[in-house]
Formats: structure tokens, C-alpha cells, sequence
């Protein structure tokens, strides 16, 4: 995804972040261009500090200002830009600079947490979501392993993705092929927890 901005995103301190958030979500309450005055009571700044930092948010082409008199509004970078939630994704760019190691080991360490997730909910019993309920009746009508039936499941989501333009990395096959075991772990993981269930027993039939 391109970035069309006169300065990349790590050059907006933690202040101009704040004020261009609080900017547009006045402007998308109100329709109409926000002042410096309507933000003092939701930033401990003065409307002075405010104006300066709209102006910086204005030079780097995300706020533009109509009228003399009147307040400023989001452009429609700006809008992209916050909508897309590209102001939060400093900490994910870091991530992916740091060593090969580290990064497989986040992965890994992601696929396990939804694993566990899935499982949870699920066994919460209070109904699953789309695929997870694929997942299980996959499961129940082929009477093969969850990990299997979720496996074959993500194959076949990855395989339609990339006939329909998507692209497929390192991190969507160990997805595709991880997210089955992780999630048949966690529901082993989770029968052998005090808070599962024991199945209740049949009813011995005697005999004669």
C-alpha cells in the first residue's frame, strides 16, 4: 500500500498523532472543519500549542485549512491515512526489521495464541465463528482430526486467495499449515483443564 505523504510516518511525534486523531473524529461527528478551541478540553494544551501542532499536521499534507477564520479538516490522505490505521503500525514496521530468528518466533508464538483462542471460545459453547464451524463439521462428517479438517480448510482459502490476485508469503503457509495442529493442541490442552467437562457415562444394558 503506498503512502502518499510529503513525510513518512515516523517523523509524527506522539502529539501530532493525538491532535490529527482528535481532528478527525471531531470532523467526522460534526461535518465541518475543527478549531483549536473545541480540542482544549480533550488535550492538556493551550489553543496556541494546538494551532501549532495543526499547522506541522497541515504542511505534511494531512489537514488542510478552507477558510482563514475557520478550523482545519482531514484531507483525503488524511483520511486514508486514519482509516487504514497506518498511525498505530510503528511498532509492527520495528517487528519486521528485527532478526529472522525473532520474527519466526512472533509467528510461531501468533499462531499458538490463536490456537488457544479458537479453542476457548469454542469450548465456551456459546456457538463458534464461520470457519470454525466449518472446521468442525468438516471434523465430524469426514471423521478426521480438527488439526486435519482445519488444515485442509486454510489450504483451500489460501489456493482461491491466489487465483483471485492475493499474494502468499512464508507467513501464510506456516498460518495455513500451523493454525490446524495449534488449534487441535489447545483443545487437548484445554479437555485435560479442571474447567472441562467430563463426558457423561452411558447407561450399562445388562445382559440376559
Amino acid at each position: 500500500m503506498s503512502r502518499t505523504m510529503n513525510a513518512p510516518i515516523p517523523e509524527l511525534t506522539d502529539r501530532m498523532r493525538q491532535i490529527f486523531g482528535l481532528v478527525v473524529e471531531a470532523y467526522i461527528e460534526r461535518g465541518a472543519p475543527v478549531g483549536s478551541k473545541m480540542l482544549t478540553g480533550s488535550v492538556s494544551l493551550s489553543p496556541a500549542s494546538i494551532r501549532g501542532v495543526m499547522q506541522d499536521l497541515e504542511e505534511l499534507g494531512l489537514l488542510s485549512h478552507p477558510h482563514t477564520s475557520a478550523g482545519r479538516m482531514p484531507t483525503e490522505t488524511g483520511l486514508r491515512l486514519f482509516v487504514d490505521g497506518l498511525l498505530s503500525v510503528s511498532a509492527i514496521d520495528s517487528l519486521s526489521d528485527s532478526p529472522l530468528g525473532a520474527r519466526i518466533v512472533f509467528m510461531a508464538a501468533g499462531v499458538l495464541v490463536i490456537g488457544f483462542g479458537s479453542a476457548f471460545y469454542i469450548g465456551a459453547g456459546m456457538g463458534a465463528g464461520p470457519r470454525d464451524s466449518l472446521m468442525l463439521v468438516v471434523a465430524d462428517r469426514t471423521h478426521t482430526r480438527i488439526g486435519v479438517a482445519r488444515a485442509a480448510i486454510e489450504v483451500a482459502v489460501t489456493v482461491f486467495g491466489f487465483a483471485l490476485g492475493g499474494t502468499v508469503g512464508i507467513g501464510t503457509l506456516a498460518f495455513a499449515f500451523g493454525i490446524g495442529p495449534a488449534v487441535e493442541l489447545s483443545f487437548w490442552t484445554l479437555e485435560r483443564t479442571p474447567f472441562a467437562e467430563p463426558a457423561p457415562s452411558l447407561p450399562q444394558v445388562a445382559s440376559g
